[in-house]
C-alpha cells in the first residue's frame, strides 16, 4: 500500500519496484561535459578590438555624419564577430540541406536543441514591435490572442520559459498564504523547477504518485484534498460559492475559473494547508512522453470541484497529434495550461500561459515581479506565431522516428542478449510521442553498475560509448537512457543510432 501519511489509498497498487515508469530513476545531470566545448574567444577578441577603438565608445559627442559612419562601422563589426563564432553542431543540418557537409552529430538529448526555422528568422525581422509591458506590442498581442483561441481559453500570456509559466500559474491560482499544490511526484514542476513554488511563492507542494502512464492516482488525489468533508466532498458550496464549478459538478460541470476563496482558509483545520491547485503534466516527460488521456483530466477536474487544475502542457501539442484531436479538446478539462514553443515547435524561446481572463490578468502582474516582462517581445512572438501556425502537424514525423528507434532497440537488445558488458531493453508499446526511454543493465561480462573507470553507471557507460559515433543521448538514472526525437532527426539518423548501439553491444 502507498504511504499516504496515515490515509490509505483505495486504489493502491503494488510496490514501486514493479513500475516501469521513469519515476524510478533519479534525475539526470543537467550539464553533460559535451556542453563545454564551444569556443567564442576569436569572436570576442574581434568584437572587443572594435569596441575599444570605435569613436562611438571614445568620443563624448559626435556630429550627425560622424555618428552615422561610426554606427555603420559598429554594425559591420558585430556581424563579422557573429560570423566568426563556431557553428552549433545543429547548424550543420542547415548546411547539409544546402548540399554542403553533412551533420556530424545526432543530438537526441532533448527537443529543446531545435533551431529556429528560416521562416521564423524571416518573421522576426519583419515583426512590428512595441513595449509589451505597456501593452503596445502588436505582434505579441496577436500571438497571445491566437494561442488563447487555439487552446480554447479566454486569454493567454507570453512567458520567457515554461518554468516561469508554471510558477506564475501557481502564484495566480494561490494568492492566499497557506495554500498547497498537489502535483505528480515525477512531474517537471516537482523534479526540475528548483522547488520554485515554495522558494519564491511560499506555496507548499504535496506530491501524488504518478502511475506508469503519467496519470495521477485519483484515489490519492481525493484523499489528499484539503479541507476534507462538506467543503469538498458534498454539495455544500457555502465556502466556495455556487455555480457549475461547485464540488463534484453535475452535467454542466466546467473547470474552476477562480482561486479558492479566503473563506475556505478561514474555516479549514488550522493544522493543514488548503489545496489551492492541482497540477497535471501532459505529455509526461519522466514517464517517457506518455499521453495523458482526455478523460483523465476531466475526471480529475470533476473530483477537484472548485480547486483549479493547471496543465503543464510543455509538449501538449505532441499529445494532440498523437490522439488526432484538436489541442483544445485536451485542455478543455483544465483551468489553465502552459505550452512550450521552443521544444518540438522549434521557436528559439518562449512559452504560453492560457486560462480565464481574470487569471491571466493576475498572471501579467506576477510575471512582472519575476522579471518576465520582455518589452519589445514581438521579435520573439513572431517566431512563436510560426511555431503555432506551421510546426504542429510535423510532430507526427518525430513520433514515427521515436517508434522506429524503440523498435530497433528492442530488436537489438533481444538479439544481443546478456553476454556483453551491457544489455539493453525497450518496450515500444510505451512510446506514445517523441520520447524513448530504454533500460541499460550490466551484462554477464560486466562486473556491476560501477564497473567502468570512474565508477560510471551502466547508463552513463552507454552514453559515453555512443559519443565517439556522434550519437548524443542522456542518462536518465543509473539504468535508463532517454532519447528525444525532433525535426533535426531523420530516419537515416535513427538507423545510424541503431547501428552504433549494435556495434557497441557487440564489442562487449
Amino acid at each position: 500500500m502507498w504511504d499516504l501519511g496515515g490515509e490509505a489509498c483505495p486504489g493502491a497498487r503494488p510496490a514501486r519496484t514493479s513500475c516501469s515508469c521513469a519515476s524510478l530513476a533519479p534525475p539526470p545531470p543537467i550539464f553533460p561535459p559535451i556542453m563545454t566545448s564551444l569556443n567564442t574567444e576569436a569572436a570576442l577578441n574581434q568584437l572587443m578590438a572594435h569596441i575599444e577603438h570605435n569613436p562611438l565608445h571614445r568620443a563624448p559627442s559626435l556630429d550627425a555624419e560622424q555618428l552615422d559612419e561610426a554606427t555603420t562601422a559598429a554594425e559591420g563589426a558585430v556581424f563579422a564577430a557573429l560570423q566568426a563564432l563556431p557553428p552549433s553542431h545543429l547548424s550543420l543540418f542547415a548546411a547539409a540541406a544546402a548540399g554542403n557537409a553533412g551533420p556530424t552529430v545526432v543530438d537526441l538529448r532533448s527537443d529543446t536543441v531545435t533551431q529556429p526555422t528560416l521562416a521564423m528568422l524571416d518573421a522576426m525581422t519583419i515583426a512590428h514591435v512595441g513595449d509589451d509591458i505597456w501593452g503596445d506590442d502588436p505582434t505579441t498581442r496577436l500571438l497571445e490572442e491566437t494561442a488563447a483561441r487555439v487552446l480554447g481559453k479566454e486569454a493567454a500570456l507570453l512567458m520567457p520559459s515554461g518554468t516561469m509559466g508554471n510558477l506564475v500559474a501557481a502564484m495566480a491560482w494561490c494568492p492566499t498564504r497557506g495554500a498547497e499544490i498537489l502535483a505528480g511526484a515525477e512531474s517537471h514542476l516537482v523534479v526540475y523547477e528548483q522547488g520554485g513554488t515554495a522558494q519564491v511563492a511560499g506555496i507548499h507542494t504535496r506530491t501524488v504518485p504518478n502511475l506508469p502512464d503519467g496519470t495521477l492516482c485519483l484515489d490519492t488525489v481525493e484523499a489528499y484534498l484539503r479541507p476534507r468533508g462538506s467543503a469538498l466532498g458534498t454539495g455544500d458550496t457555502s465556502v466556495y460559492g455556487s455555480g457549475p464549478t461547485g464540488p463534484r459538478g453535475g452535467d454542466d460541470w466546467q473547470p474552476a475559473r477562480f482561486p479558492v476563496p479566503p473563506g475556505a482558509f478561514d474555516q479549514a483545520d488550522p493544522h493543514y494547508p488548503v489545496t489551492g491547485l492541482i497540477s497535471l503534466e501532459n505529455t509526461h516527460n519522466r514517464c517517457g512522453g506518455r499521453v495523458v488521456p482526455i478523460d483523465h483530466a476531466e475526471a480529475l477536474g470533476r473530483l477537484a470541484g472548485p480547486v483549479p487544475i493547471h496543465m503543464d502542457g510543455a509538449r501538449v501539442f505532441n499529445s494532440a497529434v498523437a490522439l488526432g484531436r484538436p489541442v483544445a479538446d485536451l485542455t478543455a478539462g483544465v483551468s489553465s495550461v502552459q505550452v512550450c514553443l521552443s521544444k518540438g515547435l522549434s521557436a528559439p524561446v518562449g512559452s504560453i500561459l492560457a486560462g480565464p481572463a481574470e487569471m491571466i490578468a493576475r498572471s501579467r502582474r506576477m510575471r512582472k515581479v519575476l522579471g518576465g516582462g520582455l518589452r519589445q517581445s514581438g521579435v520573439i512572438a513572431a517566431a512563436g506565431l510560426v511555431a503555432l501556425g506551421a510546426m504542429v502537424p510535423r510532430l507526427a514525423v518525430d513520433h514515427l522516428n521515436a517508434r522506429r528507434l524503440a523498435a530497433g532497440i528492442q530488436e537489438i537488445g533481444a538479439a544481443a542478449g546478456p553476454a556483453g558488458t551491457l544489455e539493453v531493453s525497450c518496450d515500444p508499446a510505451t512510446v506514445d510521442t517523441n520520447i524513448v526511454l530504454f533500460q541499460v543493465r550490466p551484462g554477464q561480462a560486466g562486473t556491476g553498475a560501477t564497473s567502468a573507470p570512474g565508477g560510471l553507471s551502466p547508463a552513463d557507460q552507454l552514453v559515453a560509448r555512443l559519443r565517439p559515433h556522434g550519437i548524443w543521448v542522456g542518462s536518465f538514472g543509473p539504468n535508463q537512457v532517454r532519447a528525444v526525437t525532433h525535426r533535426h532527426i531523420t530516419e537515416d539518423q535513427i538507423d545510424r543510432t541503431l547501428l552504433a548501439l549494435k556495434q557497441e553491444l557487440a564489442q562487449g
